[in-house]
């Protein structure tokens, strides 16, 4: 059985399954960004994989436990093999100026924000995007705020952000922009290009980014001298995570080969090989113990985050039109902030118009 590639631009990727599928001539295996999975279930696109699961070695399952394993309706329907939790990047050279270790609680990290902060000189704690797009910013911006206060996103099957400990986090962010305005400017409007050049800059102390960061800051800024640490911790330590599956389609003739093209790309062996070519980080616990992990200054922080973390939480996966629920939410986030509504108001609205959507 020969293995071809077809290598769509993401811009174009959804709309071509979507095509392929109606034609009735859809490949065997297509790779669904997180935000689509529960969209291709509902439709029949994509076929779940439990069965094909229960036959793993147990010590393979084991290594692919966590939360993009998890059932949606009783179903798996994806082969999770890149990952990407969110950490803090931070400007060597800002703390070491203003003396400042890097901050490892939520009461550190406020203390060091203010320490660091000088618009006069052009000089922020922290840089974000709070835009409407790209909708994955809420993941990386506001999120993990409420992991780390004690709550939670989502539980079974249903938004429970809206929480006391959701409210928390979410008023923990507004602290710092409104009270403390320890933000870069205009982080409504910015998106994630924006947030990434303030960074690379030099003149920020803070940003919050996953693993694929590390790439694009180097590139950005070779002479940026820049470590990773945990996010802070508040209650509990918490992040967010985004990663890709490998999925099989409903109406795909090969089905046996195509499964264990999948069981290879989840197995440690497999995972690694992809990694060192594309440059993506693994989701198998196995293959993030390799050397080019668990050894690398940056990586490493990503590995200890996703495996030691209290809480780490995968969002699109379980998400019926998943963007569109993210815009709300940060639409929701975006009232409070600017004082439009109380935190809880906002969270209670954003969470009715998941649930009614979840309930669907």
């Amino acid at each position: 059985m020969e293995l071809i590639i077809e290598d769509i631009p993401f811009a174009q990727e959804h709309d071509k399954i979507l095509t392929l599928d109606l034609s009735g001539n859809p490949p065997d295996i297509v790779t669904p960004a997180g935000s689509w999975i529960i969209e291709f279930a509902e439709a029949g696109i994509i076929d779940p994989i439990d069965d094909y699961l229960a036959k793993l070695p147990e010590e393979q399952l084991k290594q692919l436990e966590g939360p993009m394993l998890q059932e949606y309706k009783g179903h798996i329907y994806g082969m999770p093999i890149t990952n990407g939790n969110i950490a803090m990047f931070y400007n060597k050279a800002l703390l070491e100026e203003a003396d400042v270790e890097v901050p490892t609680t939520w009461e550190e990290f406020v203390d060091a924000s203010i320490k660091l902060t000088d618009p006069e000189n052009n000089r922020y704690a922290l840089t974000g995007n709070l835009a409407v797009e790209p909708p994955t910013a809420v993941i990386y911006e506001v999120m993990p705020f409420i992991v780390q206060a004690g709550g939670k996103i989502l539980e079974d099957g249903k938004a429970v952000f809206n929480s006391p400990e959701g409210v928390k986090g979410l008023e923990f962010l507004n602290d710092l922009i409104n009270t403390h305005k320890i933000t870069t400017p205009g982080e409504f409007n910015a998106g994630e290009k924006e947030k990434r050049a303030n960074f690379s800059a030099g003149n920020v102390a803070f940003m919050f980014e996953g693993p694929w960061g590390v790439t694009i800051q180097k590139n950005l800024n070779p002479d940026l001298d820049f470590g990773i640490a945990p996010l802070p911790k508040g209650e509990q330590s918490g992040t967010t995570v985004q990663g890709s599956v490998l999925a099989l389609t409903s109406k795909g003739k090969n089905k046996e080969a195509a499964w264990k093209f999948l069981e290879f790309m989840g197995s440690a062996e497999g995972q690694l090989i992809w990694d060192k070519a594309t440059g993506f980080f693994p989701y198998n616990t196995k293959t993030m113990e390799d050397p080019l992990f668990k050894e690398d200054p940056y990586l490493s922080v990503f590995v200890d985050t996703f495996k030691n973390s209290d809480r780490v939480e995968v969002i699109d996966h379980y998400l019926p039109d998943a963007n569109d629920l993210k815009k709300e939410f940060t639409n929701e986030v975006q009232n409070y902030l600017s004082g439009r509504k109380s935190a809880q108001e906002a969270l209670d609205d954003a969470a009715s118009y998941w649930n009614e959507a979840l309930g669907k």
